[in-house]
C-alpha cells in the first residue's frame, strides 16, 4: 500500500515547553493508526498540527506527496484531510442536515475556488454522511440538545461529507456508555470498510485495539513506542507509562 501520510521530525515548542518533540512516523492508505498517551502527551497538539490548526515549529507533513505544513486548514481539508475534536463541536443553532452540509463544503468534491452555496451535490454529500452515522431520522433536528453520541457521530458525519482520505478522530470514544462504545467501533469499521484510512487518538483501550493496526504511544511529546496493539500491551515501558499508571482511571476503561 501506497503511503499517505509522512510526518518527519515534527515539532511545536512553546518558549522552554516542548508540546510536541520531533516525532516522525507515516501511515499507509487504507490503515487505521491509533494513538495514546498520559495526558499532557501531545496527542491533540499532533492532530493540530497536522491539521493545519496550528503552525509547527520544525518538521515536515506530507499528505498525499505534498508537503502541507503551512498550508490554510481549508485547503488541507479540500485535499482530504478531514478530522474532529475531542469536545463535540457542532453548530448548535442549526439543524442536524445543516451541520453536514457545512461539512460537505469544505470537501474534496468542491472546486478549487471556494464559492459557498446550497446545490443539489451538497445536499446529497450531507444526507449520504447522515445516513451513514446513522443519524438521518434526526436531519431537522437542532444540533445543540443532541446527546453527546448524536454530536459525536454528527461531526463524524460533517468530517465525512467532505469525503476525506484520511480521518482524523480526537478521542470519539470519551464520555460514552459502553453499548455506545460498541456501536463506534461497528462504525469506524464501516468507515475503514469504505477505504478510508483513520488516525484516533483513544484512551479507551477496548476501542483503541479493536480498530488500530499499529498503535503510537506518545510520552512529553516524543514518540514512546509504535507497535501492533498486542506488542503495546506486552511492552514493559509502554505498561510503566501508560498502562500501569491507568488502573482503574479513564485509560483503563473498557
Amino acid at each position: 500500500m501506497d503511503t499517505l501520510l509522512e510526518v518527519d521530525g515534527l515539532s511545536k515548542h512553546y518558549g522552554g515547553l516542548a508540546a510536541v518533540d520531533d516525532v516522525t512516523f507515516s501511515v499507509t492508505e487504507g490503515e487505521t493508526l491509533g494513538i495514546a498517551g498520559p495526558n499532557g502527551a501531545g496527542k491533540t497538539t499532533l492532530f493540530d498540527l497536522i491539521s493545519g490548526h496550528v503552525g509547527a515549529t520544525a518538521g515536515r507533513v506530507s499528505f498525499a506527496g505534498q508537503e502541507i505544513q503551512r498550508l490554510p486548514i481549508h485547503r488541507i481539508c479540500r485535499l482530504g484531510l478531514s478530522r474532529t475534536f475531542q469536545l463535540p463541536s457542532v453548530i448548535d443553532s442549526q439543524t442536524v442536515f445543516a451541520n453536514a452540509v457545512a461539512g460537505s463544503h469544505f470537501g474534496t468534491a468542491q472546486k478549487a475556488r471556494f464559492r459557498w452555496g446550497y446545490t443539489p451535490e451538497v445536499a446529497e454529500r450531507a444526507h449520504e454522511a447522515l445516513d451513514f452515522v446513522g443519524l438521518s431520522d434526526k436531519a431537522s433536528t437542532p444540533a445543540g440538545p443532541l446527546p453527546v453520541f448524536d454530536k459525536k457521530r454528527l461531526m463524524i458525519g460533517q468530517a465525512l461529507a467532505a469525503r476525506p482520505r484520511l480521518l482524523m478522530l480526537d478521542e470519539p470514544a470519551g464520555g460514552l456508555t459502553p453499548p455506545e462504545v460498541d456501536s463506534l467501533v461497528e462504525l469506524i469499521g464501516a468507515i475503514r470498510a469504505r477505504g478510508v484510512t483513520v488516525i484516533l487518538i483513544e484512551h479507551v483501550m477496548r476501542a483503541l485495539t479493536a480498530v488500530a493496526d499499529r498503535v503510537l504511544i506518545m510520552n512529553q511529546g516524543r514518540r514512546l513506542f509504535e507497535g501492533t496493539p498486542a506488542q503495546m500491551m506486552a511492552d514493559p515501558e509502554v505498561a510503566r507509562v501508560y498502562l500501569g499508571t491507568s488502573a482503574g482511571g479513564d485509560h483503563a476503561q473498557s
